[in-house]
C-alpha cells in the first residue's frame, strides 16, 4: 500500500469502525460472518503501515485493535474445547458496525436535506423581524450541529448497539415538529435541553428527522436556541 493511497484512507476513514468496514467490503465478507482472524491481520498491517509512514493513529484505533484480539481469542478458544455456546464473541462488533452503517446513512440523508434548506432564500428582502433573525438564526442552527454531532457520536459508541437494519424512513419532520411543540408545550418555562428533546432509546431515523424538525422550526422562528454560557447546556425554547 503506497503513502499516497494510505493518505486518502486517512482522511476518508472517521475511526476504526469505518476502516473495518472498508477491509470487510474489499474483502467481500459477510458482515454476519466476519472472518477474525484474517481481518485482524488485515487491520494490524495497515496500522503497522500508518506507524511506518508516521502517521498519527488514535487511541480508538489500537483499543479496536485490542477487541480484535480478544474477539480472535475467544472464538479460537471456544474451536479448541468444542464449546456450542450460543453466543458468538463477534456479536457484540457486528452490532456496533451495522448500527455506524445506519449512522452514516442518516449522516448522508441529514447531508442532502440541509444542502436542500440551504437553497431556501428568502424571497422578501424589505426591512422585517425575518432580516432581523437571519444573523440570530445561523448561530442557532451552529450551536444545533455541534449538540447533534456530540449525540451522534456518543450514541454510535455506545455497548448497546442495534443489530436490525431499518430499511423505511417512516418519520416526517412535520410529524416531528408537533411532538417537539407538545414537549415544550408541557416543560417549565416552555424550555427543555436539547439532550434531553433527542434522549431516549430511538431509532436513528426518528432522532434524524428530530434534528431536521428542529432545523426548520429555528427557521420559521417557532423556537430559538439558547446556551447561557460557552460550555452551558444548550436550550430549546418555544418562541412563538
Amino acid at each position: 500500500m503506497s503513502s499516497d493511497n494510505l493518505q486518502i484512507h486517512l482522511d476518508d476513514f472517521d475511526g476504526p469502525l469505518e476502516l473495518l468496514l472498508h477491509l470487510i467490503h474489499q474483502s467481500k465478507m459477510d458482515i454476519y460472518d466476519i472472518n477474525i482472524k484474517d481481518i485482524t491481520e488485515q487491520y494490524f498491517d495497515y496500522l503497522n503501515q500508518m506507524k511506518q509512514l508516521n502517521f498519527d493513529v488514535a487511541g480508538d484505533f489500537f483499543v479496536m485493535a485490542a477487541n480484535l484480539m480478544r474477539i480472535k481469542s475467544k472464538m479460537l478458544l471456544a474451536k479448541e474445547t468444542d464449546d456450542d455456546e450460543d453466543e458468538d464473541p463477534r456479536d457484540d462488533l457486528v452490532g456496533q458496525l451495522i448500527e455506524y452503517k445506519r449512522f452514516k446513512r442518516a449522516s448522508q440523508k441529514l447531508r442532502i436535506k440541509e444542502k436542500e434548506r440551504t437553497q431556501y432564500h428568502f424571497r422578501d428582502r424589505s426591512f422585517n423581524k425575518s432580516d432581523v433573525m437571519i444573523g440570530a438564526n445561523e448561530f442557532e442552527v451552529s450551536l444545533l450541529e455541534h449538540a447533534w454531532d456530540k449525540i451522534m457520536r456518543r450514541r454510535h459508541l455506545s455497548s448497546a448497539p442495534q443489530i436490525e437494519e431499518v430499511q423505511d424512513w417512516d418519520f416526517s419532520v412535520n410529524e416531528q415538529s408537533e411532538i417537539i411543540r407538545r414537549k415544550l408545550d408541557s416543560a417549565v418555562d416552555y424550555e427543555m435541553p436539547f439532550s434531553k428533546l433527542l434522549s431516549g432509546n430511538y431509532p436513528l431515523e426518528e432522532l434524524v428527522t428530530d434534528f431536521l424538525a428542529l432545523l426548520e422550526m429555528v427557521k420559521h422562528q417557532s423556537v430559538r436556541v439558547v446556551q447561557t454560557s460557552n460550555d452551558g447546556e444548550i436550550l430549546i425554547r418555544k418562541w412563538n
